[in-house]
């Protein structure tokens, strides 16, 4: 009886481990992403800033004195 009862300790403990690992990969998967699409955003933000600030300043073909910041 003690070895039936070892055996399905030994069971779970390990059904246990391969489903948290398995949710591991998951989360790590999905903070890869978020970090990736986040990391995404802001280069796109950074490039369209400085498209802006090529084509807007005191020189530049579109500059507006009237709408330029102060």
């Amino acid at each position: 009886m003690e070895g039936l009862h070892r055996q399905l300790v030994d069971a779970a403990m390990s059904a246990t481990r391969n489903v948290v690992e398995l949710q591991n990969g998951e989360r790590k998967a999905f903070m890869e992403h978020i970090k990736s699409s986040y990391s995404e955003n802001v280069q796109l933000l950074m490039k369209w800033q400085h498209l802006i600030q090529l084509l807007t300043h005191e020189r530049a073909v579109w500059f507006f004195k009237d709408s330029y910041p102060m």
